[in-house]
């Protein structure tokens, strides 16, 4: 007749501690090794982002290699932009504040899509009107310039003529007769651009790790931008 041989009750409860404490520290190796999550579209293989030679606010020449921040923050905007360009101004501008001293570490960059209107100093003036100053850069240039660097970030601006005023039978004004303000104005209303304005979230490497686009969450920019700092 088999005999039953019967584990000791303290023999179980080992080997059940055992399993339990196992079963711990592998969801604990796991959960380390697993992704980090991102609430922008992540660039899978990252990409190398394509550089550029253009002129900051200052009219100072610049490239992307010359920014040594751990994240490059770049967007595409133009200064008399009706709506979506001061969206996203005030969105990365929250960005900038959420982040605090982090911020120091990262470089907000701005290229425009309107080389005739945006002008050193028109950029200047729409800066201060932001409140952007340390960390930000707006680069500007000619078409010529700027046309592969649109092509490069997949950037298709393009400019929508708007119907002039022609109420009235008066010639138009001289340059000189409206004075400065008024040939402003004027100027803005001849057209807008017609563009989307992706953010590249751009790593100290020189990679595209991840786009955002509209409608756009600082806080989940800022986050992004938190774990991009810590990878």
């Amino acid at each position: 007749m088999a005999t039953l041989l019967l584990l000791p009750p303290f023999c179980s409860r080992a080997k059940f501690l055992i399993l339990v404490l196992g079963a711990t520290l592998l969801s604990s190796i796991l959960s380390c090794s697993a992704p980090v999550s991102l609430y922008g579209t992540v660039m899978d293989p990252a990409q190398n982002a394509p550089d550029f030679d253009l002129h900051d606010q200052l009219n100072r020449p610049v490239s992307l290699k010359d920014y040594d921040a751990e994240v490059v923050v770049l967007t595409f905007l133009y200064t008399y932009c009706p709506e979506l360009c001061p969206a996203v101004t005030s969105h990365l501008r929250d960005v900038q504040q959420m982040l605090g001293e982090d911020s120091q570490r990262i470089n907000f960059i701005a290229i425009s899509v309107d080389p005739e209107r945006d002008t050193p100093n028109r950029v200047l003036e729409y800066m201060d009107k932001w409140a952007l100053a340390d960390g930000w850069a707006y680069l500007i240039g000619e078409e010529v310039d700027l046309a592969p660097v649109w092509k490069n970030y997949h950037i298709d601006p393009s400019k929508i003529e708007l119907p002039q005023n022609t109420t009235s039978n008066k010639p138009p004004l001289s340059n000189s007769a409206m004075g400065v303000k008024a040939l402003q104005q004027d100027i803005a209303t001849r057209y807008d651009i017609a563009h989307t304005a992706p953010v590249y979230l751009i790593d100290k490497e020189k990679q595209m790790r991840v786009v955002f686009t509209s409608p756009l969450d600082p806080t989940h920019i800022a986050h992004d931008i938190r774990q991009l700092l810590g990878s």
